[in-house]
């Protein structure tokens, strides 16, 4: 192998096994050798311009990374960087990108989109491919995914704290505006959010309390503060005057191991002094029944029932 080829194998190696005929070219070789290699099978031309060395994978990520390289000044988006992100309700299928080129190429494997508006601090680097950050592909979600889906990314990439509340807002003041692709979703997500009373802190104590009020149960308060062994501390939804202490509870809500178990801690303290504990899980979103008829249970064995509007 001769050195203009080992350069073009190590450039393809950062780039999930792609380069463009303008690396191969910078690298040294011709456009004569780089034909060749393509005629006699060595290398294929996966997008206009792109090339898959030989052996390199042919993977979901590496079409990604082709698509992207073929197409100027872009950077991976939608669902396609919802999968990067790891948020819940997407697959690795669809290969889409964002360019703010004015000349876009026809790119057979990805679906391209423009945008007049991608600052650098909307990209970042997701394993080597460039993307769209959290917030903004949560807000460009809107533009080809349903409400409920937008909604459920949301609460999940705020559970998660792949991104905070605080983000998402900034997202939409800056980029959020009449006529932008995915606004109107997004704005309607989030003035869900009261702004009036504190926030919960994850998406899954935002299911939680939705799962709660669709049951017809009065509003919980919500980051009700309690002291725990002289500490300030804060119950995720209560009922405190009927002492009903109600935690989100999912390890994968909790950033480490020693968060989860001061939590268990945390719930002892609880009962020590007279609260009684309802944990919520991710299995409750899904199969709330059980969680209702404890808290239905729970609302009646003190000071009578809620107002019977509670549907279970």
């Amino acid at each position: 192998m001769n050195p203009r080829e080992a350069s073009c194998l190590a450039i393809a190696e950062e780039q999930y096994g792609v380069l463009t005929t303008t690396q191969a070219r910078e690298a040294g070789l011709s456009k004569g050798a780089i034909r060749r290699r393509i005629l006699d099978g060595s290398w294929e031309l996966v997008c206009p311009k792109v090339i898959r060395v030989g052996g390199a994978p042919d993977g979901w990520r590496h079409r990604v990374m082709a698509a992207c390289l073929a197409v100027p000044h872009s950077v991976v988006s939608h669902r396609t960087a919802a999968v990067l992100h790891g948020l819940e309700g997407f697959r690795a299928r669809e290969v889409e990108l964002l360019t703010t080129g004015r000349w876009v190429p026809t790119v057979p494997i990805a679906t391209v989109r423009t945008t007049r508006y991608l600052p650098d601090e909307d990209v970042a680097g997701v394993d080597g491919i460039p993307a769209t950050v959290p917030a903004r592909t949560l807000l460009d979600l809107g533009s080809v995914c349903n409400l409920p889906v937008v909604r459920r990314a949301i609460q999940d990439a705020i559970g998660r704290r792949i991104v905070t509340f605080g983000q998402l807002d900034d997202m939409l003041t800056r980029a959020g505006r009449k006529g932008r692709p995915g606004t109107a979703a997004f704005r309607t997500i989030l003035s869900s959010v009261e702004v009036d009373r504190p926030q919960t802190e994850s998406g899954l104590e935002e299911v939680c309390l939705q799962i709660i009020r669709g049951a017809g149960f009065p509003d919980p308060v919500r980051q009700h503060p309690i002291v725990i062994d002289g500490s300030r501390k804060r119950l995720d939804l209560s009922y405190p005057k009927k002492m009903i202490a109600i935690e989100a509870d999912g390890f994968e809500f909790h950033s480490s191991l020693v968060d989860f178990l001061r939590d268990r801690a945390r719930q002892n303290a609880l009962v020590a002094l007279g609260w009684r504990v309802l944990r919520f899980t991710s299995a409750d979103a899904k199969r709330p029944n059980r969680f209702l008829a404890d808290l239905a249970e729970l609302t009646s064995s003190q000071d009578g029932p809620f107002p019977r509007s509670v549907q279970l």
